[in-house]
């Protein structure tokens, strides 16, 4: 397997955290109930959420594991930006394993779609802010097969699930 370079990850964190470093802290209810939401707006079936684990030592390596299709959090990292974060690539994974970059244009676009619905903020700033620093992004095409004209299709069959 050849894997994709992550061309613009350490932009993708420097433009995260001059956004969204001060998204507010969220109890492990919370984060639970953050991924699933997100993870049911794109139309994650209920089987293939992630696993969420909690540390509160700092033992885990935060991220999205998606051999064992789990989102780890350590203590000090449960708000609404990481949650998100893992989130987008939990549901990107679904729907094109790993034939995308981690950090690359889809990405970008869901990560501002979607904090710009947590937050309540216009997703345009956020392409804005992520355009000024270089950052590409694109519209992931799964998004025009589950939503149709604003709704959500019925009978979807796009999600592809990877073993």
């Amino acid at each position: 397997m050849i894997e994709l370079r992550d061309f613009q990850r350490s932009k993708v964190y420097r433009w995260e955290r001059k956004n969204f470093s001060k998204s507010r802290v969220l109890t492990h209810a919370e984060c639970e109930e953050t991924i699933k939401k997100i993870c049911t707006l794109y139309k994650m079936p209920k089987e293939l959420t992630p696993e969420i684990a909690f540390s509160n030592n700092g033992y885990f390596y935060p991220g999205f594991d998606y051999g064992a299709n789990k989102i780890s959090i350590n203590k000090g990292q449960n708000n609404l930006w990481l949650c998100c974060h893992e989130s987008i690539h939990a549901i990107l994974y679904m729907y094109y394993g790993l034939s995308r970059c981690w950090h690359g244009g889809e990405f970008v676009f869901l990560m501002s779609e979607t904090m710009s619905k947590l937050e309540k903020r216009p997703k345009t700033d956020l392409i804005e802010s992520a355009s000024k620093i270089g950052i590409q992004y694109e519209k992931p095409d799964f998004l025009n097969r589950i939503y149709k004209n604003g709704r959500h299709a019925k009978n979807n069959s796009d999600v592809r699930i990877h073993s």
